[in-house]
């Protein structure tokens, strides 16, 4: 859905591993996979509060289990596909702030 630029059907569908009956069983690093397209999918759909929470939760959760990967999976969607207006956003600013988040290429 991504692909087809169809955000809101890219999120229902990253969101249905949540009701799927081997959830428990979902690594975290999987997880948090999910979240970071989550976010791309907030991008898309020009959902600032939705990529905040992706982003916040998807560094965090990085951070946490020591997953470079992911952590880096994050930062390249900040840098590349989040809107460079967005920068200006209080809740941007203050996730940059906290993070040290380079300034990217846009």
């Amino acid at each position: 859905y991504l692909a087809l630029n169809q955000p809101n059907e890219a999120d229902i569908a990253f969101d249905s591993y949540k009701q799927h009956p081997s959830n428990p069983g979902i690594p975290e690093r999987n997880r948090l996979e999910i979240v970071n397209h989550q976010g791309r999918a907030a991008i898309l759909a020009q959902n600032l509060d939705k990529y905040v929470a992706c982003l916040k939760e998807g560094i965090t959760g990085a951070t946490r289990l020591g997953s470079k990967k992911r952590f880096d999976e994050a930062l390249t969607i900040f840098q590349h596909d989040m809107p460079k207006a967005w920068r200006d956003e209080p809740a941007i600013r203050e996730t940059t702030e906290q993070w040290q988040f380079p300034a990217g290429d846009q």
